[in-house]
C-alpha cells in the first residue's frame, strides 16, 4: 500500500506569502530583507502550535541560502540547488534541533561548535525549535553565540512559551510572532485543500460552507489542526458516515473521536464571575477560575483578559443602568443581564456599583501584569481572584439598597402577580 503525506504537510507553505493570517510578521520579515546592512543574526519567533513557526524559520533559511534571491521582489528564485532541495523539503543549509529531545548544555555546544566550519551555502541557519524546554544553563550558554554571531550563521529561535525564555535571550533577538487565524481566513484555507483533493461530498454549496466553517471554528484558529480535522471528515466520508449528519457539531465531535470541547461560552464566564466571585465564593471562584484559565495558551492570555473585562463592563453597566435607558449594554449580552437577575432574585448575588468598580480595576491591573508576568502565572491569577472576592465582601452590604437589586425585586413581584416582564 502506498504512504502519502499527511495534508497538513502535502500542503505546507513554500513561501512567506502563503502563510495565511500571518500578514504582520510576513511585513516584518520582507522589511528586514531591506536592510543594507544586512539580516540580524538571531530571531526568535513566538505564537501557538500549529500555526507556522516552523515552516516560517525553514523559509527564511531557504530565502538566506538562496543562491539568486530577488531583494526587490522579496523572493526566491526557485531554480537553484538551494530552493530545489527546499521544495523537497530537505532544507539545504538548515540545522534543526528540537530542545524537547535535547535540552541541556551539551546541546547547545554542540551547535556552538558547528558554527566553526564554513557553510557549503550562503550561511549555516540554526532552528532552534521548543527553546522554552532548554534548561537555564543551556540558555545561559547561548547567550554570548547570540550576542555576537560568528559570521555566515544565523539562529532562529522558536517558542510557545517566551516566559520561560531568559530576557537576557530574548533582547539579543529579533522577535516575531505567528497568531491564530481567524475563522473565516481559516475555513478558505481549509475550503481550497478539499477543492484541490476534489472533495465535493456535500449536496448543495451552503452545507459544504457550512462543514468548512464548524471545521475552522473547532480548531481555533490552529491551521495544523483545521487540515488535520479536514482530513478526518474526508476519511469518515470516504469510509461511509453520511456527509449530512457531520454538520451536527455534537456528532462530528463523536466521529471524529475528538477530545471534549473546551470552547470558553457566555456560560463560562457566569460561572466564574457570577456564580463565584459576585457571590462571595472564595473555593469556588479559585477552582473555576483556573479552569477557565486552563485551556488558554500564555501567549492568549491577553485578548482573553480583555474578553473578561468586557464581560464584567456589562455588570457595571446592568448595575448602573437597570432598566436600560441608556442603551449601555449592547442586546449580545442580554442573556448576561437575565442570569444576573435571576441570581440577584435569588439573594446569592453580593456584587454592586462599587464593589463592581473596584473589580473592574483589579482586573485591568492583572490585564496590565500578564504580558510581563515572570512567574507562575496560577499565583498571579490566584492573588487577582481572592482580591475580587475580598471587594465584594467588603461592600455586599450595600447591594440590596441599589437600584439594580429594587429594580430585581419588581420584576419578581410583577411576576409573582402574573404580569409579564
Amino acid at each position: 500500500m502506498k504512504i502519502r503525506d499527511a495534508l497538513a504537510v502535502k500542503y505546507r507553505p513554500r513561501l512567506l506569502d502563503q502563510l495565511i493570517g500571518q500578514e504582520i510578521m510576513i511585513e516584518q520579515i520582507k522589511g528586514l530583507f531591506n536592510r543594507t546592512e544586512g539580516l540580524p543574526g538571531s530571531l526568535l519567533i513566538t505564537g501557538p502550535t500549529g500555526c507556522g513557526k516552523t515552516t516560517a524559520a525553514r523559509i527564511l533559511a531557504q530565502y538566506i541560502n538562496c543562491e539568486a534571491f530577488d531583494f526587490e521582489k522579496k523572493q526566491p528564485c526557485m531554480a537553484c540547488d538551494v530552493c530545489v532541495s527546499a521544495y523537497e523539503r530537505e532544507y539545504d543549509g538548515a540545522i534543526e534541533i528540537n530542545f524537547s529531545e535535547a535540552r541541556g548544555i551539551d546541546s547547545v555546544r554542540d551547535v556552538i561548535s558547528q558554527t566553526k566550519y564554513a557553510p557549503r551555502t550562503n550561511a549555516h541557519v540554526f532552528i532552534l525549535d521548543e527553546m522554552h524546554n532548554m534548561t537555564k544553563d543551556g540558555q545561559n550558554a547561548l547567550l554570548k553565540t547570540l550576542e555576537e554571531p560568528p559570521d555566515n550563521c544565523v539562529f532562529i529561535l522558536l517558542t510557545t512559551d517566551p516566559q520561560k525564555v531568559l530576557e537576557t535571550i530574548k533582547n539579543r533577538c529579533v522577535q516575531l510572532s505567528v497568531r491564530r487565524v481567524d475563522d473565516l481566513t481559516l475555513a478558505n484555507c481549509i475550503y481550497r485543500i478539499a477543492k484541490s483533493e476534489n472533495f465535493f461530498a456535500f449536496d448543495n454549496v451552503e452545507n459544504g460552507v457550512a462543514i468548512f466553517k464548524l471545521l475552522a471554528m473547532m480548531s481555533k484558529g490552529i491551521v495544523r489542526q483545521g487540515i488535520s480535522l479536514l482530513e478526518s471528515v474526508m476519511a469518515a466520508v470516504h469510509g461511509g458516515k453520511n456527509p449530512e449528519d457531520l454538520l451536527d457539531k455534537d456528532y462530528l465531535v463523536d466521529t471524529l473521536a475528538l477530545e471534549e470541547d473546551q470552547e470558553i461560552t457566555e456560560g463560562s464566564f457566569a460561572e466564574f464571575l457570577i456564580d463565584c466571585v459576585y457571590a462571595q465564593k472564595y473555593g469556588p471562584s479559585l477552582v473555576a477560575g483556573q479552569n477557565l484559565f486552563r485551556p488558554v495558551e500564555r501567549g492568549m492570555l491577553g485578548p482573553f483578559c480583555d474578553k473578561l473585562i468586557d464581560f464584567h463592563l456589562q455588570t457595571l453597566y446592568i448595575l448602573t443602568d437597570p432598566k436600560g435607558k441608556f442603551n449601555l449594554t449592547p442586546t449580545i449580552f442580554n442573556g448576561w443581564k437575565a442570569t444576573l437577575i435571576l441570581f440577584a432574585q435569588k439573594n446569592v448575588l453580593r456584587v454592586n456599583i462599587k464593589s463592581a468598580n473596584a473589580i473592574l480595576h483589579i482586573l485591568l491591573d492583572f490585564r496590565s501584569k500578564v504580558s510581563t508576568y515572570d512567574h507562575n502565572i496560577v499565583h498571579l491569577l490566584a492573588g487577582t481572584i481572592v482580591s475580587m472576592v475580598d471587594v465584594v465582601a467588603d461592600h455586599q452590604e450595600l447591594s440590596e439598597k441599589s437600584l439594580f437589586y429594587q429594580y430585581c425585586r419588581q420584576l419578581l413581584e410583577d411576576k409573582m402577580q402574573g404580569q409579564a416582564y
